[in-house]
């Protein structure tokens, strides 16, 4: 027995003290020693085991509870581990390394409150200790507390400046407090420490992005990737840059890669799905969107790129149903709202975008965007002054927003505000030199300014050139030989194949085509048509819908139809593709019947004209080459419902009614003057006007104290807008059509022909002062001429 007490007794020492594997027994120092090189060897159940045995021994001993529970924290046994640690900082209150531990394992397990303040103890029982700084920072930056985050990653720095973890983190609270400068410092200096931490130049990427350096963003990026290729994130985000740098290949090519990676990541699918739909490819673009919607029907961004998608291809009634489903979905988006109402402006609800518009206001009372939709909308609707208001807010908002000052200038130019419409275009070009649409409606407005010279004209239509198609390729020859025993395929754009004088022009043109030698293409840039929409498109071989496309693929599509001869309807009017004329799809491109000048584009070939309209002597003030038609330049379709001619009207009223139809735009101030002066000196006569603009009150106002202060109010009859059919009929009140200048009527003039009523005319220097000259000549009625 006694031998048997003697062994028991050797066995507990070697217990206590551990066994270094020789027989010798150590002490728990030496044990506790020796587990701590298994541990950091990895082999954590040796660790383990010599840690249990101290404990057998020791059940109080802090440090071997704390490196069991550090051991179970690293197999992720989380409540083992935290119960371990709070053993040992039962035992050891102040033991700082089992404080951070702890706080480490309640991280781990969402405990965020509970980290906090275990780090806190630690730093209170070491106010040195880096790590515990470090690890109280990244509870911070979880918890949102970003500038206290960063401080605690400073103190972390400040005994560790070698400590890259550090930078990184402190880099990421700075940029979550807009200190956009100290995080790049703070990125570039862990960079200096570790150059090939992939997430580093990741980071330091968006920052740079946020503080406008795209191009150093996107080498950060490159170098992510060059790091880790497959870091998709960075991919993304690449994309994106190139995409706003315009480097459209390379965003696609970046896209391309990450749907390889990830085949079926909706965001991807998006994301290339917008950069296909900034080269034009809009039905690819379509294709991505419906795949990402096979992946997430509810993904509401996939939605409403898919109606910009499809409204790309004019496509309007399917587009208006996708911008409602990602309405439906993300009720609270401005943008969503401000799409959905253009495009039900563009199918002809004006009424019901007006609502839309409002919606996104009610979202965002200060959206600018939707500020600007809905004085569109307005000024649709002849609600000029409430569109006037809606662009002012816009600019007390954003005072450099380019298409709030376009906009108001169109309002300005309904008012008959010709300088004051000038000057926001102008204002426009200031702010984007390349928006080509205020660029034609600066062009247009000067039309109407009889101050504004030839010579002026056509430097402000070559500057048109020069800033609308700077960069813009054009087109190689396409290579084909013309076959002489094929017809020549004629194409025609406009944007006013319909109710509009162009259509009127066009209709009997289109019938009289020799079917036998041309084949007839119309290209129609309107979202929707009317009755003579119709019958243009009954005489044409082949019908196109360009409204919405962009213009390099209305080129490639012009160009894949083998174009022989391309004509310009529209000039400088509004919905024109004269960026596409610019491109030169066809062999040879000319101009004609619904512009009043030169367009100053050096691909468009010819101007077709007639000998009175251009004269002998003028070609100098054309880019293009003047081609002039034996007579009248134009052809007249008068309506079915016209109307027979009536009696002359100053046989039933014993006076003369003189009357203008024209655009209110035209009659300018010194037309005003001429005609007060007119009706002056023939007391007995009348003046009747009859336009849309006259609609509204303020304008209507504004002419009426102009006749007053001429004193001759009461002789003249000023009327709205009316049915085309009514118009007509109204000439049987006219004797005599005053001409405006100088810009001169055209299809006015020559519905009052049709109606029995000639206009008296003043021929001016220029194309547009000269139309009623030659349609009053190709009538013989020359002595209108004034």
């Amino acid at each position: 027995m006694k031998k048997k007490n003697k062994g028991r007794q050797a066995e507990q020492q070697g217990a206590r003290s551990g066994n270094s594997g020789s027989g010798q027994p150590m002490s728990i120092a030496a044990a506790l020693e020796f587990a701590i090189r298994h541990h950091q060897s990895g082999n954590l159940q040796a660790a383990e085991s010599i840690y249990r045995q101290i404990l057998q021994l020791d059940p109080d001993n802090p440090e071997a509870l704390h490196l069991l529970g550090v051991s179970a924290y690293q197999q992720q046994r989380h409540e083992t581990a935290a119960t371990l640690i709070g053993q040992a900082l039962a035992r050891k209150p102040t033991f700082a390394d089992a404080h951070s531990n702890l706080g480490n394992v309640l991280r781990e397990m969402g405990r965020l409150d509970e980290a906090e303040k275990s780090f806190r103890k630690a730093i209170s029982a070491n106010p040195k200790f880096t790590m515990a700084h470090y690890n109280l920072g990244n509870v911070l930056l979880s918890r949102k507390k970003f500038k206290e985050a960063a401080e605690s990653f400073e103190r972390a720095i400040a005994g560790n400046p070698r400590l890259a973890e550090a930078y990184i983190n402190r880099g990421i609270s700075l940029k979550e407090l807009g200190r956009l400068k100290e995080a790049e410092v703070s990125y570039r200096k862990a960079l200096s420490l570790q150059p090939d931490l992939a997430i580093v130049h990741f980071n330091l990427g968006n920052v740079l992005l946020e503080t406008g350096c795209p191009e150093e963003t996107a080498a950060c990026y490159q170098r992510a990737l060059e790091l880790a290729p497959d870091y998709t994130e960075a991919r993304l985000n690449l994309g994106a840059v190139f995409r706003d740098l315009g480097r459209i290949e390379e965003s696609a090519s970046c896209y391309k890669q990450a749907l390889a990676d990830v085949p079926d990541n909706t965001e991807v699918l998006v994301n290339y799905g917008a950069v296909l739909r900034d080269s034009g490819k809009a039905q690819e673009a379509e294709a991505c969107y419906r795949r990402a919607l096979q992946l997430s029907p509810d993904a509401a961004l996939a939605h409403f790129n898919l109606g910009n998608a499809l409204r790309d291809q004019g496509r309007l009634d399917e587009a208006v149903a996708s911008f409602e489903r990602a309405l439906t979905l993300c009720p609270d988006s401005p943008a969503m709202y401000n799409n959905l109402g253009n495009t039900l402006r563009d199918l002809g609800r004006v009424e019901e975008s007006l609502q839309v518009y409002r919606k996104a206001l009610e979202q965002d009372a200060e959206n600018v965007q939707a500020l600007v939709n809905l004085g569109n909308g307005l000024k649709e609707m002849g609600r000029l002054e409430e569109a006037l208001s809606s662009y002012e807010k816009a600019l007390l908002l954003q005072p450099e927003m380019p298409e709030a000052h376009y906009n108001l200038g169109t309002v300005y130019q309904d008012q008959c505000r010709m300088a004051e419409a000038v000057a926001c275009f102008r204002t426009t070009l200031e702010l984007k030199p390349d928006h080509a649409v205020a660029h034609s409606n600066l062009l247009m407005n000067l039309q109407y300014d009889t101050a504004v010279t030839p010579e002026e004209l056509l430097e402000e239509s070559l500057a048109w050139e020069r800033l609308q198609l700077a960069g813009t390729p054009v087109m190689p020859p396409s290579g084909t030989t013309i076959d002489p025993d094929r017809r020549l395929r004629i194409g025609y754009v406009s944007g006013d194949l319909r109710r509009h004088p162009v259509g009127y022009f066009l209709e009997g043109v289109l019938a009289c085509h020799d079917r036998k030698c041309f084949e007839v293409y119309c290209y129609a840039n309107q979202s929707f048509g009317d009755d003579l929409t119709d019958r243009l498109r009954e005489n044409a071989d082949q019908w196109r819908e360009i409204f919405g496309r962009r213009d390099d693929s209305v080129a490639g599509l012009i160009r894949e139809d083998a174009i022989d001869i391309l004509i310009d309807l529209s000039g400088h009017t509004a919905r024109n593709r004269l960026l596409v004329f610019g491109r030169k799809p066809a062999p040879l491109q000319a101009t004609w019947a619904g512009y009043v000048g030169t367009t100053g584009l050096s691909a468009i070939d010819y101007l077709i004209s007639d000998p009175r309209e251009t004269p002998e002597g003028t070609d100098h003030w054309y880019v293009e080459s003047v081609m002039r038609l034996p007579d009248c330049y134009v052809c007249y379709s008068p309506p079915e419902y016209a109307p027979p001619v009536n009696t002359l009207p100053a046989r039933r009223n014993g006076f003369i009614t003189f009357g203008c139809f024209n655009n209110l735009a035209k009659i300018n101030r010194p037309v005003m003057d001429l005609w007060i002066r007119l009706l002056q000196k023939l007391p007995d006569t009348r003046l009747l006007l009859a336009t849309k603009a006259l609609a509204d009150p303020t304008i209507s106002k504004q002419f009426r104290q102009s006749f007053d202060d001429g004193g001759v109010s009461e002789r003249v009859a000023l009327s709205g807008p009316l049915p085309h059919p009514e118009l007509l009929a109204r000439y049987g009140e006219i004797d005599i059509a005053l001409d405006p200048f100088p810009y001169s009527g055209g299809l006015t003039t020559l519905e009052g022909l049709w109606m029995g009523v000639p206009a008296l005319t003043l021929g001016g220097d220029r194309f547009a002062s000269r139309h009623s000259l030659s349609h009053l000549t190709a009538a013989g009625l020359p002595e209108f001429i004034v």
